[in-house]
C-alpha cells in the first residue's frame, strides 16, 4: 500500500467508526430524512469491529451540519433505487489513491468522525459527490454500491439526458377499435420501459392511452394540461420524465381550424430538474395536420399551412415567457411540417438546431450507393413505405417529428439523435429519440 493509500486508510475509518456523539442527533436525523431512497435506521451506530463504516455511517456523519444535511437530502434522491439494506450496512473500503485526491482539507487530523461536517462546510456538492463517488466506485465494493458511485460522478461531471418524441396516434373511444388500440397501449408500455429515454414527450395520447401509459409505463414524474380538455379529449400531450419535474404548463392553440377544436393542440412545457443541476427546458408540441377524410370538407391544404404558421409564432411568443437563462431549451414533437416545406426554414429561425440533421448532413438529399445509409440520411417518421399504419393515409414519405436544440448553447455541447422505428410499428409516425450531454451546473464550457 502507498503512502497515499496509508494516509486515506488511516484517517477515514477511524473518523467514520467513532460511535455516535449524541443520541439526540440519531432521532433528528430519521425524522430528518424521511425520503425512501435511503433507508437510515441503523445510521450513526458503531459498526462492528471488522466491519468498518458504512454508508449508512457516512451519510449519518454529513448529516451532522447544516450543510451535508442539505447534501444528503438534495442529492442523494437523485441517485437511483433504494439499495438493499445489507447493501446500507455493508463496509465502505476507504484504501486506494484515487481518494486521497477528493479528501476534504484536514481530513487526516480528524480525531472523531463528528468533526467531519465543518471540513465540508466550503464544499461544492460537486466536490462532495467527486470524493463520495471515488469512495464507492472501488472495485472491492458490491457491484450496486459501485453503480452508486458512477451515479454520483455523473451528477457531479454533467449527465447524458435521452429524450424521445413520438406521436402515438392514440385513436380518440369514438373512432377507434377498442380491443386493437388495448394491445398496441401495450406493446406501447412494454415499449417505453424497454427503451429508457430518460424524457419522452407524447403526442395523441388520448383518454385511455394516457391512461395506460401513465399506470404502466415505468415513469415516476409526469406533466399533462391540467386545463386541456376539450369536448371529447384532451389535448393529447404527456411529457414523462425519470428525473424531477419542477414547473409545467400548457398553452392551447387559439387557432384550431375544423374538428381539430375539439382536441385542443398547443404546447405543453416543463422544467426538469437534471442529476448534474442544471435545468432541462421541454417545449413537447403539436402543430395542426394535414386536412384528410371529413376535415378536408372544413379545412383546406393552404389554410391547414397557414394555421401552423400562426401556432409557430405562438410557441416562440411563450418560450420567452416561460424560458430562463440557466436552462437548456429544447422544442420537439409532431410538427406536420415537412423538411422540404419551405416552413422548416421557419423552424430553423426560431428554434435553433436540428439535432437529427446537424447528425445527418446538413442536406437529406444526397445520392448514396448505400440504400441503408440513404434511409437513414432521410430520416423518414411518416413512412407509408415502411409503416403498415401510415399506409392508410395518402401521404409522401415525410420527416414531420423534430428534436430543436436552442442554437446559443454553451460550446461543447454535445447531441446527437436517432429515428426511432421498429419493424412491427406501434404509431402511424416513428418516433425522435435524442440524447444531449449537458455538463454540471457550474462546470466551465471548453
Amino acid at each position: 500500500m502507498d503512502s497515499s493509500s496509508t494516509l486515506v486508510s488511516k484517517a477515514l475509518p477511524r473518523v467514520l467508526s467513532e460511535p455516535t456523539p449524541r443520541k439526540h442527533l440519531h432521532l433528528q436525523f430519521e425524522k430528518s430524512f424521511p425520503f425512501a431512497n435511503i433507508n437510515y435506521s441503523a445510521a450513526g451506530q458503531k459498526p462492528a469491529a471488522r466491519s468498518g463504516a458504512s454508508l449508512n455511517t457516512l451519510l449519518y456523519a454529513l448529516s451532522l451540519s447544516e450543510r451535508g444535511r442539505r447534501y444528503v437530502e438534495g442529492v442523494m434522491p437523485l441517485c437511483g433505487p433504494p439499495l438493499r439494506p445489507e447493501l446500507r450496512l455493508s463496509r465502505i473500503w476507504l484504501e486506494g489513491p484515487s481518494t486521497r485526491r477528493y479528501l476534504p482539507a484536514g481530513a487526516a487530523d480528524l480525531r472523531s468522525w463528528d468533526q467531519l461536517p465543518r471540513y465540508i462546510n466550503d464544499r461544492s456538492d460537486s466536490e462532495i459527490n467527486l470524493w463520495l463517488a471515488a469512495v464507492l466506485s472501488s472495485s472491492r465494493h458490491e457491484p450496486e454500491l459501485r453503480v452508486l458511485g458512477h451515479r454520483l460522478n455523473e451528477v457531479s461531471t454533467g449527465s447524458e439526458v435521452s429524450l424521445l418524441s413520438l406521436n402515438v396516434w392514440g385513436l380518440p373511444e369514438l373512432l377507434g377499435d377498442r380491443r386493437r388500440e388495448e394491445r398496441r397501449e401495450a406493446r406501447l408500455c412494454r415499449e417505453l420501459r424497454a427503451l429508457g429515454a430518460d424524457i419522452v414527450c407524447l403526442q395523441e395520447a388520448w383518454g385511455d392511452t394516457r391512461r395506460r401509459v401513465l399506470e404502466q409505463g415505468g415513469y415516476r414524474y409526469q406533466a399533462s394540461p391540467e386545463n386541456g380538455h376539450g369536448v371529447i379529449n384532451s389535448s393529447g400531450l404527456l411529457t414523462l420524465s425519470n428525473y424531477p419535474i419542477e414547473a409545467s404548463h400548457f398553452a392551447p392553440f387559439t387557432c384550431r381550424p375544423g374538428f381539430e377544436r375539439l382536441a385542443r393542440k398547443g404546447v405543453l412545457f416543463t422544467k426538469v430538474r437534471l442529476p448534474c443541476g442544471r435545468r432541462l427546458e421541454v417545449f413537447n408540441v403539436h402543430l395542426c395536420s394535414e386536412p384528410e377524410r371529413l376535415q378536408r370538407l372544413l379545412v383546406s391544404r393552404a389554410q391547414a399551412i397557414q394555421v401552423r404558421d400562426s401556432q409557430l409564432d405562438e410557441v416562440a411568443a411563450l418560450i420567452p415567457k416561460l424560458s430562463t437563462h440557466s436552462g437548456i431549451r429544447v422544442v420537439l414533437g409532431d410538427f406536420n411540417i415537412a423538411e422540404s416545406q419551405p416552413q422548416y426554414l421557419k423552424l430553423q429561425r426560431l428554434f435553433g438546431t436540428d439535432i437529427y440533421r446537424r447528425r445527418m448532413g446538413e442536406s437529406p438529399l444526397h445520392d448514396l450507393c448505400d440504400a441503408r445509409a440513404e434511409e437513414e440520411r432521410t430520416g423518414y417518421t411518416f413512412d407509408p413505405l415502411r409503416n403498415v399504419f401510415a399506409a392508410r393515409h395518402h401521404h409522401a414519405r415525410e420527416r414531420l417529428d423534430y428534436a430543436w436544440i436552442e442554437t446559443k448553447a454553451p460550446a461543447g455541447f454535445g447531441f446527437r439523435a436517432d429515428r426511432l422505428w421498429v419493424d412491427d410499428p406501434i404509431s402511424d409516425h416513428f418516433g425522435v429519440l435524442s440524447s444531449i450531454n449537458i455538463l454540471a451546473a457550474g462546470t466551465h464550457y471548453e
